[in-house]
């Protein structure tokens, strides 16, 4: 889902990407989600039309794996959320690599120590954690493995500069990283509103997206609550956090899933969907994050 997003990013920085399909039909749906987005780019004025060409040339599909990792310095793994799926690929990919090339995972939760265990030499191996879109969302997660050396930290986050992201690299491991450690910690508390009758999902949405996203879109957790001094902020997590939810799965959560209301896909989750109201969404995704860039641009 997120392998056509992180190549394109690459292809508009000038660089040929290799974009690898188990089969015909993966990559013919992997082309055109390359082909809708690059048009959505157009439409946003993030990308003039007559750098199409030049961008599409830059990427060239192909179910030939043993040519691509061959003649590759990175390599990004984007496949299915499933450890075992993962460390196949990476088998076959071990024996065909280049002794200098680096080895990355896009997983958002499997840690490197587990993800790269198999694997006879994980020096140059590490995972590169995007956020969807990732055409438009800068931000990158590094996590290396207790063997990944300091030269292969400082190429990827090299060549993830060169390509317009922001990398952050972590300390160390641990499930969830950073982004997705805060987005679970939000969701549960989210939960637990609506699951408890004080707040409906909607209105959830807009205590994010009318007043804390909006200051979160312009300057970090700790930046902000620098303003208001973290001697006010001991005396509120001393009264609020120990009233937070502490549910493992929230029961609203077990019930969506189990009623098959899990959004987008079903046409149904907190809200009800329209391919109408679909495509809306993902549009004023996409045009909140271009301006939000732009923005940070003009600083």
């Amino acid at each position: 889902m997120m392998g056509h997003g992180i190549c394109l990013r690459f292809a508009m920085h000038g660089v040929t990407v290799f974009l690898y399909g188990r089969s015909q039909d993966s990559l013919d749906k992997a082309n055109n989600r390359i082909n809708t987005t690059l048009a959505l780019l157009n439409e946003l004025n993030v990308v003039n039309t007559n750098r199409n060409t030049d961008i599409l040339n830059n990427i060239e599909l192909t179910t030939n794996l043993k040519k691509i990792v061959s003649d590759s310095d990175l390599i990004i793994e984007s496949i299915n959320e499933h450890l075992q799926a993962k460390q196949i690929l990476f088998d076959e990919i071990s024996g065909l690599l280049k002794p200098e090339s680096i080895l990355t995972s896009n997983t958002s939760s499997l840690m490197p120590k587990l993800l790269f265990s198999k694997l006879p030499n994980k020096s140059n191996v590490a995972v590169t954690h995007y956020i969807n879109p990732a055409v438009l969302v800068p931000l990158v997660e590094i996590v290396k493995h207790d063997e990944t050396t300091q030269d292969t930290i400082s190429n990827i986050t090299d060549i993830l500069k060169s390509t317009g992201s922001q990398p952050i690299i972590l300390g160390k491991e641990t499930p969830g990283f950073v982004t997705s450690r805060l987005q679970s910690a939000l969701l549960r508390e989210a939960l637990w509103l609506v699951e408890n009758n004080i707040a409906s999902a909607s209105d959830v949405d807009k205590a994010i997206s009318h007043g804390l996203g909006r200051r979160w879109a312009t300057a970090g957790i700790f930046e902000i609550l620098e303003i208001a001094g973290w001697d006010l902020l001991s005396a509120i997590a001393g009264n609020l956090f120990p009233e937070l939810s502490k549910s493992d799965t929230p029961t609203l959560l077990k019930e969506k899933v189990k009623d098959n209301e899990i959004g987008i896909k079903t046409k149904k989750g907190f809200y009800e969907w329209t391919d109408k109201s679909i495509d809306a969404l993902r549009y004023k995704i996409a045009k909140s994050l271009v301006e939000i860039q732009n923005w940070n641009d003009s600083k």
